[in-house]
């Protein structure tokens, strides 16, 4: 059994949560009336989607909660819950079993879930369509409704029969392909329309595009001739460089060696002119006048020196006498002061400050040693120690001596170089000055070279600040200047591959610069437009698959129907002979608007939305024209056999019948029962029923009792169950 369980709460007159159990093929549900029992038929149709509230007799969504009663509150929502076996995967989703719940609030909300997880209604229709469970509502036969199938009309009738054939998801795929094709179409219009608005500027873009390629090629050829400018062009200036940098040092060279030799010779001439005609010079004067004074002061020292050395002889002699204490004569006084005179001019003979403060500190002690004893003064005198001081007063002496002889000869070097000087001037003045003029002149020679070198150096500086300003504008062209080796050219290949630069760049001018933005916004439209096509391409070719797809759904639908009415017609006969023991009933296709038949599963049927389905029986014993002219009775059991014949065809997984037996007497409820029992081994049955033929068989039995509360309540019976206990 597919279906297992079903769970009422607060739905209509089941105030209290109520569970059935659905174990056996054939549930009957009895009560009496007004219990609530069909409640449980339009529960199941209500979990299952169900839209219309006439379909549940009711207006709005609150009439389906329990309203309350004297003794029981209102309830603020309603839920039902139905619970399907998948252990066979009848249902093409990954669970073993399937809850489908609905809740409805005063407010009017519904909500509904899967296993747990709330859901749209177009899930849930989906999900049962697979299983041939429609929206035509085939499988749940209402109370009063069991002839609907035969008063619906042509095209609802048709709509019943395709859903009890399980081909509703025909219909919803086709809907959902058309859907698809919509919007395809929709998606279609805004690209072929976005091509059209951008087919003008891309017009436009393709035009500019085409002005900046032939720029672009003419940059690239001004590329070429930049590089070989810039290369050669080095080259050329590097030789210049290095033929400069060769001519320059000699010249600078020749130069200076002319102009010291010039200066020399100058210099030369000059001091001999100037020797002839000028006086002498200062230091040769004072050189001389230096002479004179020592020729003078020479015998003075000689004079000085004899004195000294007579002082030491009379020493000498003194020293053989005894020392002590004695009175000065006169002509030791007379003997000391000539002394002390000679140290006095000693002192000025010498010409370091030491022995002049030395000779000045000695003059000092001996003048005080005199002045202390008066005219007569009696004095220790330490003879060895006077005669130390004259030998060092004859040393000094002899050492002015010295040094004025030196000077001397110094003085004379000086007078005699100048005296030679003099002499020596006048020779080979003339020749100097030949010499002379012939180092002036190469002086000139090498300055007018250098200044020749200058003025080509003044050239190189003019091309290189004009090949620097090339070097810069050709960065504005080039990524980089790549200077590679390259071989010099002369002035005329220079000029004239400067000519062409220049004539490039002009053109360049006119045709306008190169816009990157343009190239890039064309580019970016061009892809656009590629998008945009492929695009088009892609719901061309998406349409045309929905075409097929649509036009393979209707072969597919066509097919199915005409195979499956084929069985029905053959089971519904089978059935509606069985119930009137005779006669025959079929299906025919009619159009709607011409309202011309065809046998079904003839050649000619065709099937479209405007075809429809009726009804033709022939009952035994009674010529029937039409429908209405059918008994209760006689349309209970038609409709019986209709709806039992869809359901051998193709089983639904449950059917729902509710109180469709009520108009059969005992003899067509016999055979009401038989069909059931055989109906039962392809689906599950739920039937609502007063009919104790019916009920014989169920295997369970639930009754449905009203008490003063106005809540519905149930009471259930297992049929084998209560047979066992019967037995014990």
């Amino acid at each position: 059994m597919i279906l297992k369980k079903l769970e009422i709460a607060g739905f209509k007159s089941f105030g209290k949560k109520v569970e059935l159990e659905f174990d056996s093929p054939v549930t009957a549900i009895v009560g009496p009336n007004g219990s609530g029992k069909s409640n449980v038929s339009e529960a199941i149709r209500w979990v299952l989607g169900e839209q219309s509230m006439k379909s549940l007799r009711g207006k709005r969504g609150e009439d389906l909660i329990f309203h309350g009663s004297g003794s029981a509150a209102q309830l603020g929502k309603a839920r039902v819950g139905i619970t399907f076996d998948n252990a066979a995967q009848t249902f093409p989703v990954d669970f073993s079993e399937i809850v489908i719940s609905r809740e409805v609030y005063r407010d009017g909300v519904n909500e509904y879930r899967i296993n747990d997880s709330q859901v749209r209604l177009k899930d849930i229709i989906e999900l049962m369509s697979n299983v041939g469970v429609g929206g035509s509502g085939h499988h749940i036969i209402s109370q009063g409704e069991a002839d609907r199938v035969l008063y619906t009309s042509p095209k609802d009738r048709k709509n019943m029969i395709e859903d009890a054939l399980g081909l509703r998801i025909y219909h919803i795929k086709q809907q959902e392909a058309e859907r698809k094709l919509v919007s395809t179409a929709e998606n279609m219009r805004e690209v072929g329309m976005l091509r059209r608005e951008i087919q003008p500027h891309m017009r436009f873009l393709a035009g500019e595009a085409k002005k900046i390629e032939s720029s672009q090629k003419m940059r690239e050829e001004l590329v070429g001739l930049l590089g070989v400018y810039m290369n050669r062009e080095t080259a050329s200036l590097e030789t210049l460089r290095r033929t400069f940098e060769e001519h320059e040092e000699p010249l600078k060279n020749e130069l200076k060696e002319a102009e010291q030799l010039a200066t020399a010779l100058q210099n030369s001439l000059t001091k001999k002119q100037s020797l002839a005609v000028s006086s002498t010079p200062k230091d040769v004067e004072e050189a001389i006048r230096r002479l004179r004074v020592l020729d003078v002061n020479r015998p003075e020292i000689e004079r000085e020196i004899g004195r000294v050395e007579g002082q030491l002889v009379v020493w000498g002699r003194k020293e053989a006498q005894p020392k002590g204490m004695r009175a000065w004569s006169a002509q030791e006084v007379e003997t000391e002061m000539q002394s002390i005179i000679s140290s006095i001019d000693i002192a000025i003979a010498f010409k370091t400050i030491e022995t002049i403060h030395a000779k000045l500190s000695e003059l000092k002690e001996r003048i005080t040693r005199f002045l202390t004893g008066g005219h007569k003064v009696n004095v220790v005198l330490d003879i060895s120690q006077e005669r130390r001081e004259l030998e060092q007063m004859q040393e000094a002496l002899q050492q002015q001596l010295q040094e004025h002889e030196e000077e001397r000869k110094q003085l004379l070097e000086i007078k005699n170089k100048w005296d030679d000087l003099r002499r020596d001037s006048q020779k080979g003045f003339w020749e100097e000055q030949k010499l002379l003029r012939v180092g002036e002149e190469r002086v000139y020679a090498a300055k007018d070279g250098l200044r020749s070198l200058e003025l080509e150096r003044e050239r190189l500086r003019a091309r290189v600040d004009e090949f620097n300003l090339e070097q810069t504008l050709a960065e504005s062209f080039l990524e980089s200047v790549i200077i590679e080796h390259a071989e010099p050219w002369s002035q005329d290949e220079r000029l004239k591959e400067y000519q062409k630069i220049q004539r490039l760049r002009m053109k360049l001018e006119e045709a306008g610069g190169v816009n990157p933005h343009i190239l890039q916004e064309y580019q970016e439209v061009q892809q656009r437009d590629v998008f945009l096509a492929k695009e088009l391409d892609d719901l061309q070719k998406t349409e045309k698959s929905l075409v097929s797809l649509q036009e393979q759904l209707d072969t597919d639908l066509q097919q199915s129907f005409s195979e499956g009415i084929k069985k029905i017609n053959t089971k519904f006969d089978e059935l509606f002979q069985a119930m009137f023991g005779g006669g025959s009933a079929k299906l025919t296709l009619v159009k709607l608007q011409s309202r011309e038949e065809h046998e079904l599963g003839g050649p000619t049927a065709k099937l479209s939305e405007e075809v429809g389905v009726d009804i033709t029986v022939d009952i035994p014993r009674k010529r029937v024209k039409n429908l209405d002219m059918l008994s209760g009775g006689e349309r209970a059991l038609t409709s019986i056999a209709l709806l039992f014949a869809m359901s051998f065809v193709n089983p639904p997984p449950f059917l729902i019948l509710d109180e469709t037996d009520a108009a059969l007497d005992e003899a067509n409820s016999q055979r009401y029962g038989a069909m059931l029992k055989n109906l039962s081994d392809k689906t599950q049955l739920i039937v609502i029923t007063h009919n104790r033929q019916t009920m014989k068989e169920a295997g369970v039995l639930y009754g449905v009792t009203m008490g003063s509360d106005g809540v519905s309540r149930l009471l259930s019976l297992k049929f084998e169950e209560a047979t066992e206990v019967s037995k014990t």
